[in-house]
C-alpha cells in the first residue's frame, strides 16, 4: 500500500499495536542513507512516528500508521502535552527508600521484631532486639517515631504526565497491563516517544545507597484515562508514569 505524500513502496507490512497510537499498520522501507533520511523527513511532516535502522548494505525505516489514517491516507496529528511533576507522597516508614536503604538486613529484622515486642509489651525480648539496631541512627529514629504513633514519611515521587487530544476515529481502545511492566528511563523514552525537549527533565537514577533491597528505580504507568466529548466526538487521553523504587518481582523490567 502507498501513503499520500510518499512515493516509495514498502517492502513489508504488518498489523501492530502501538502503545501510543493504538491499532496501527507498520510499514517498512529500505534504501540508501540519503533516501531513508529523506523518507523519514516526509513521514515526520505527515505526523507519523518512525524509526531508522542501519543494516548491512542499506538502511531501513519502519513507520507506524494509525489504522484510520492508513485507510484514508490522511494523517491526523493529535495535539500533545508533556509535563513532569515532583509529587510528595506519604510512604510507610519501613518501606521508605531512605530508611530501607540505610538498614542492613539484620538491623531491619531486629527493628521489626522490636516494634512487635513493643506492641505486645514483651520487654524481655525487646531488650534483646534493641541493641541489634540502636547504633544505627536511622533505625533508632524510626523506632522512636513508630512508638510515638508515626506511620509514614513524606517522599518525593517524580510523575511524568502525557496528554493528547484526538478524534474518535483515531485511537484504539485502552489495554489492561496485566504483566505490570516497569520501564527504565531509556525504555520509557523509546516505547512512548518521549520528546527530546522533555528527556532532559527526567530524573537520574538515585545511587545504590538510596535503592531499597529487592527494588529498582523505574517508571510504572499508574494512570491511563480517556474523556470523550460526545458531541464533538473527540477524546482527551492522559497517561501517567511514576518514578519510584519498584520491587523487581512480580514486576517485569524492560
Amino acid at each position: 500500500m502507498k501513503i499520500a505524500g510518499v512515493s516509495q513502496t514498502p517492502f513489508d507490512r504488518r498489523d501492530v499495536w502501538d502503545p501510543v497510537q493504538g491499532k496501527s499498520i507498520e510499514l517498512a522501507y529500505k534504501g540508501s542513507n540519503a533516501e531513508i533520511i529523506s523518507l523519514g523527513i516526509a513521514f515526520e511532516g505527515l505526523g507519523y512516528r518512525h524509526s531508522i535502522t542501519t543494516r548491512t548494505g542499506f538502511n531501513e525505516l519502519r513507520v507506524n500508521i494509525p489504522l484510520t489514517s492508513a485507510v484514508n491516507g490522511i494523517a491526523e496529528t493529535p495535539t500533545e502535552d508533556w509535563e513532569i511533576d515532583s509529587n510528595i507522597q506519604e510512604v510507610e516508614i519501613l518501606t521508605s527508600a531512605v530508611v530501607a536503604a540505610s538498614l542492613s538486613e539484620v538491623e531491619n529484622n531486629a527493628l521489626k521484631a522490636a516494634l512487635d515486642f513493643y506492641q505486645t509489651g514483651d520487654s524481655a525480648n525487646l531488650t534483646v532486639e534493641k541493641p541489634k539496631f540502636n547504633t544505627n541512627a536511622t533505625a533508632l529514629a524510626v523506632y522512636n517515631l513508630k512508638t510515638k504513633g508515626y506511620d509514614s514519611l513524606p517522599e518525593s515521587r517524580p510523575v511524568l504526565r502525557y496528554s493528547r487530544n484526538f478524534s474518535g476515529s483515531y485511537g484504539g481502545s485502552i489495554q489492561v497491563n496485566l504483566a505490570r511492566t516497569i520501564y527504565t528511563t531509556a525504555s520509557l523514552i523509546s516505547t512512548f516517544g518521549v520528546p527530546a525537549s522533555i528527556q532532559g527533565d527526567l530524573p537520574s537514577n538515585p545511587s545504590g545507597s538510596e535503592t531499597p533491597p529487592y527494588t529498582t528505580w523505574a517508571w510504572l504507568q499508574t494512570r491511563h484515562s480517556r474523556l470523550r466529548g460526545i458531541r464533538s466526538d473527540r477524546y482527551n487521553e492522559v497517561r501517567e508514569w511514576q518514578f519510584a523504587p519498584w520491587p523487581t518481582a512480580p514486576f517485569t523490567l524492560v
